[in-house]
């Protein structure tokens, strides 16, 4: 095996999962083959569980890399590269009418981090972005929710991505 795919979230290049091919090892698996009705992304130490929609997720064929295979959400892809990221996680508030995104560390240049936000009486998730400005750790946007508890999937640059509850 000398390629797989990898499922990654678009805005960020953040790797969701990988799949290998037996036949055609060498051709990329697209969105509809790995995840026609969304990808279900799971937290085995929390039990957290959350549909990524199709239109979040896009594939990108790899060379073969054993340790992205076990550990994608240690990895970005970006130009068919892969990059790990420091697995501390960044971490999210919600109080109804703003979403905070804080970093474990200082960024070293303004950045987007970006949240996909499910739960409570949302019919479809959220996509929201926080700017986080140089040499700090958070980033504030406006977010209106309706009170109650959602689960929220942050990418911030440079950190593995992060399922976590919030409630509001």
């Amino acid at each position: 095996m000398s390629k797989m795919t990898a499922i990654r979230f678009q805005k960020t290049g953040h790797v969701l999962g990988v799949v290998t091919r037996t036949s055609q090892p060498d051709q990329e698996a697209n969105v509809e083959q790995v995840a026609a009705e969304g990808f279900v992304l799971s937290r085995f130490d929390t039990g957290l569980k959350m549909t990524i929609p199709t239109a979040e997720i896009d594939t990108k064929l790899i060379d073969y890399n054993t340790r992205l295979a076990h550990r994608p959400h240690w990895f970005v892809i970006q130009d068919a590269l892969p990059e790990e990221v420091a697995t501390t996680l960044p971490t999210v508030a919600l109080d109804g009418t703003k979403i905070t995104v804080t970093l474990p560390a200082a960024a070293d240049a303004a950045v987007d981090a970006w949240c996909l936000i499910s739960g409570a009486s949302l019919a479809e998730p959220i996509v929201q972005s926080a700017a986080v400005a140089k040499s700090s750790t958070k980033g504030i946007a406006p977010l209106k929710l309706s009170p109650g508890s959602y689960q929220v999937l942050v990418f911030a640059p440079g950190y593995a991505g992060n399922l976590v509850t919030a409630t509001c």
